[in-house]
């Protein structure tokens, strides 16, 4: 009978002690990759695997987006589960890697991680090792379909640059499809020839995770979910969007749950909501926004440029109305978002409303709400 893990901090990966018969190993910093990777888990049947999950780069005190409460629900699945401290020493793949040494022989190690393009590192440790290695480039969020000529040219000015860092890492990905023997992307969507294309294996196993994982609210029958945004453009803006959408619906017969981002601390937007419309439920916790729509079952999600948007549609097929596009007309955020924003804009425009005029929304959300009554 396998032992049930117990869960321990370490200062370094590379402080991991090597565990007999690891046959996957997963390293995540999210709920969101930790949820991606317990799907891809369970629908290849995956056994004997470990679980690293890193901190906050740079973060002081220390601090994690996953707790353990959310990992324990899963650590039947690990011989092994580690949060790792600290993330200023720069990030080995080889320390991954070295798990790959107990066993020389045998079936396929799966490496698991969040990251789609083959790094120097990974390869130069694949080459010196024997055992195949499958990938698994896990979906980290919006970032993970952004094409890499267009996320360069938000990092660089300089053409040249750009060019060579893209010329760079598509010799790495060539070298990496044939020393590691097996590489496959796993979350929302496929890409093909430039488009991206729902992958349906994955957005139900994640459907049925989420489904299995909470208690669905009696009480939610016709709901409004809208998440509210942190850190992409100013605090003051983003109040501002919420109170124009619930001036318009806030006093309805309609049910309004707000989600708030677990590190958003300020407790003048609660006050400020909950004075003007008491009937509003504002969520504070680290229940992740997928956890929401699976409890909730709203009749509309609402939200700005956050992966929740998008996978609200694709897993639970709710429809989603977003207003990022109101960041692109007013530039209320870096040019490096803009161009995110209307990549995805044009990609999925037949499966969400994008909504630039933040006064119509509360239209369109009433005539959504009436359609589900």
């Amino acid at each position: 009978m396998k032992q049930e893990p117990r869960i321990q901090y370490v200062d370094y990966v590379s402080d991991i002690p090597i565990l007999d018969k690891c046959d996957f190993i997963v390293s995540v910093l999210t709920s969101w990759q930790f949820d991606v990777a317990v799907a891809y888990i369970h629908t290849h049947n995956l056994t004997n695997g470990v679980l690293i999950v890193e901190s906050v780069p740079f973060a002081t005190p220390v601090k994690y987006r996953i707790t353990e409460e959310q990992v324990s629900i899963y650590e039947g699945l690990f011989e092994g589960i580690y949060f790792c401290k600290n993330r200023k020493q720069p990030y080995k793949i080889g320390n991954l890697i070295k798990f790959l040494l107990s066993r020389k022989t045998g079936a396929p190690v799966f490496l698991l991680r969040p990251l789609s393009n083959i790094s120097l590192r990974l390869l130069s440790n694949v080459c010196i090792h024997n055992r195949e290695i499958h990938y698994v480039a896990l979906d980290e969020g919006l970032s993970s379909y952004v094409p890499l000529m267009d996320s360069l040219k938000t990092m660089y000015s300089n053409t040249f640059t750009v060019y060579k860092k893209w010329c760079a890492q598509k010799l790495l990905n060539a070298a990496g499809s044939f020393f590691v023997k097996t590489k496959e992307d796993f979350g929302l969507f496929d890409i093909h020839r430039k488009k991206l294309i729902p992958n349906k294996s994955a957005c139900e196993a994640l459907e049925q995770l989420y489904y299995d994982r909470v208690t669905p609210q009696s009480d939610s029958e016709n709901c409004i979910l809208i998440f509210k945004d942190y850190q992409v453009i100013p605090d003051e803006q983003a109040v501002q969007i919420i109170e124009t959408i619930l001036d318009g619906v806030g006093n309805s017969d309609v049910d309004i749950v707000i989600k708030k981002h677990p590190s958003d601390t300020r407790s003048s937007f609660d006050e400020t909501v909950s004075s003007r419309y008491p009937k509003v439920r504002i969520i504070n916790s680290m229940i992740s926004g997928e956890e929401l729509v699976a409890m909730y079952k709203p009749c509309v999600v609402v939200g700005g440029y956050s992966t929740v948007v998008i996978s609200s549609h694709f897993i639970f097929n709710v429809p989603v109305v977003s207003y990022s596009s109101f960041y692109v007309q007013n530039h209320s955020v870096s040019p490096m978002i803009e161009q995110h924003i209307s990549f995805f804009m044009d990609q999925l425009g037949d499966y969400v409303t994008f909504c630039s005029n933040i006064t119509d929304i509360s239209e369109n959300l009433k005539k959504i709400a009436q359609l589900n009554k």
